[in-house]
């Protein structure tokens, strides 16, 4: 985030000059912040919905489910700021992989969910 600060002038020139085939490291700035704060808006609602399905009472599943909008908003402000800086052809299948590899990999690790896979055998 802080370098996108620093060379945001750098980063909008380099996006300019070659709008079918940007800088790919530069590319990658917004698409994983964009990722990463899907990932944690993504945790948060299944947190939501796993309070939900345990009985939790409502006051703390609204509590965690106000908690995921500060994360929701910042996932939106890095898509549209990679959407203001690359075409939506280039940039949105770049980010919509980011948030899904985000999702897969923090997710499995933050709720465990990898151990199913290393008891289960698995045959070909």
């Amino acid at each position: 985030f802080l370098y996108m600060r620093l060379r945001k002038e750098a980063i909008k020139k380099a996006a300019v000059a070659r709008p079918s085939s940007p800088p790919l490291m530069q590319l990658l700035l917004p698409a994983f912040m964009y990722g990463g704060f899907g990932c944690l808006t993504n945790i948060g609602l299944k947190a939501v919905s796993e309070l939900t399905a345990a009985g939790a009472p409502v006051l703390v599943c609204g509590a965690v489910g106000v908690a995921v909008v500060p994360g929701a908003c910042l996932q939106l402000n890095f898509l549209n700021r990679g959407l203001r800086l690359y075409p939506q052809v280039i940039f949105f299948p770049v980010s919509s992989a980011m948030l899904l590899v985000a999702n897969t990999v923090y997710g499995a690790l933050f709720y465990q969910e990898y151990t199913t896979f290393i008891e289960t055998p698995t045959h070909l």
